[in-house]
């Protein structure tokens, strides 16, 4: 799966079960393995303009 796939998949999840809302902060706790890095990544792009 590309990274746009998993981004745009994670975009609609946010808005669909409203997650995350504007000035919340949020925290990733980072093991070094795939799924949190992967994770990491897509939230440092989900919150670009």
């Amino acid at each position: 799966m590309t990274t746009q796939k998993m981004l745009s998949v994670m975009r609609k999840g946010i808005t669909e079960y409203k997650m995350i809302k504007d000035g919340d902060k949020i925290a990733v706790g980072v093991s070094g393995g795939k799924d949190s890095v992967t994770l990491l990544k897509l939230l440092a792009e989900y919150r670009r303009p």
